[in-house]
């Protein structure tokens, strides 16, 4: 009896399996998987959608089914030329809301476009400026439309002209190229961690003010003019690096919202001293000059950040302790160790006193300082009768940094 059940069931099983897949299949093989997303403001509508794709095959392989691999193109001749880049093509649409950019989408491609696997949301600074951003993100993060944990990047410059000089390096895909570009930015701390799913969360007022990561379009200009650069080697701007190579996008450096409008750029090394204060830093190297050289040390994050706020005084006091840690080579015959800790010290205070200050002149808190400030207030009544909006303005700093030198003796050639 049982082998008769289960000579009766297989069979049924086993179709309902391979219909299944075969849905499956169908519905990959409908879809284009996009690579980037870039919001302009629109020149006969508000708003300007660009959406990076994959070119597709003839035989229609090249697109669907999760690879932004291409595979031959069947792009007519008379299309702008300057769309399709390096196998991948970009379309735009405009509209007055995302809402009619994503309908008019689904009239100018032959198959379904699907947001779930992008890289990365960009958007240029004069579209944040135009108050769509934050209506637009809201739009984009409806269920199960746009990856959450793409990253977000505020473009100095318009979004599709950084999405057009996109190159991948090295025979790799787009996509790979950027997730290993991001990855090495922020192990030297030069960017921040702007996932779209917290911008979009900051942007709407919970925790602190919203950052994203600075992309421009650099073309080796840099190389030729002044432009940018300070004492530290990431002193810079994404545009402004003095460096020429087969990708001319470069991401460096983070804007700080206030509030949904953008509100102040951050270099490379401000970006690393802000996240020394998140508790984000890897590794990076500072630039410790006296009167005759510069010395480089390599900088560690090994322990948490502790940040306080006493609110028993006028005004509230900000409090930040960072232990660290720095190796160098150091001729001890030539160069005394604790000198160039004890100047390393001063640099490192210095410097975060200026970026707190920055910070608190532009009205922005990215390191979310109320949330440190509420958490210290004895009552609920306390903390309304703070007025942190008001207290914040002429709030004071101190900074401690311990700095834990790592030297040998080796002699410095």
């Amino acid at each position: 009896m049982l082998k008769r059940l289960l000579c009766f069931l297989l069979p049924s099983l086993l179709a309902l399996c391979l219909c299944g897949g075969c849905q499956d299949a169908r519905a990959a093989s409908s879809q284009i998987l996009a690579l980037n997303v870039g919001l302009d403001v629109g020149e006969s509508r508000a708003i300007r959608l660009t959406v990076q794709l994959p070119e597709v095959g003839s035989s229609g392989s090249g697109g669907g089914g999760g690879s932004d691999n291409p595979s031959g193109s069947d792009t007519p001749s008379r299309v702008d030329q300057s769309l399709v880049q390096n196998g991948y093509v970009l379309t735009q649409v405009e509209g007055d809301t995302v809402a009619d950019c994503l309908t008019m989408l689904t009239t100018a491609l032959p198959r379904e476009v699907t947001f779930l696997h992008i890289r990365g949301l960009y958007f240029s600074e004069s579209f944040a400026r135009s108050g769509l951003l934050f209506q637009s993100l809201t739009a984009l993060l409806q269920p199960r439309l746009t990856r959450p944990g793409a990253t977000v990047y505020l473009c100095l410059g318009k979004a599709e002209d950084v999405l057009k000089a996109q190159t991948p390096f090295l025979g790799t895909r787009l996509s790979k190229s950027q997730d290993s570009r991001q990855q090495e930015l922020q192990s030297i701390s030069v960017v921040p961690d702007a996932l779209l799913v917290e911008v979009y969360n900051r942007l709407l007022g919970q925790g602190a003010d919203a950052v994203a990561v600075l992309a421009a379009v650099n073309n080796g200009n840099a190389m030729e003019a002044s432009l940018g650069g300070g004492e530290q080697p990431a002193d810079y701007l994404a545009g402004e690096l003095p460096y020429n190579s087969i990708s001319p996008v470069s991401y460096f450096g983070s804007a700080v919202f206030r509030g949904a409008q953008p509100a102040l750029f951050l270099t490379g090394y401000e970006t690393q001293l802000m996240n020394l204060c998140l508790g984000n830093f890897q590794q990076g190297t500072i630039e410790v000059r006296d009167e005759s050289a510069g010395r480089s040390l390599s900088l560690h994050q090994n322990k948490a950040p502790s940040i306080s706020v006493d609110l028993d005084g006028e005004t509230p006091l900000v409090r930040i302790r960072l232990e660290l840690e720095a190796s160098a080579y150091v001729n001890t015959q030539l160069e005394d160790p604790q000198l160039l800790r004890q100047r390393a010290e001063a640099l490192l205070t210095e410097d975060l006193t200026q970026l707190l200050l920055r910070l608190q002149q532009a009205g922005c808190d990215p390191l979310d300082l109320e949330g440190h400030a509420r958490m210290h207030a004895l009552t609920n009544r306390q903390w309304q009768q703070m007025e942190w909006d008001l207290a914040y303005p002429s709030a004071c700093f101190s900074v401690q940094v311990q700095l834990t030198l790592r030297a040998n003796a080796a002699t410095i050639p």
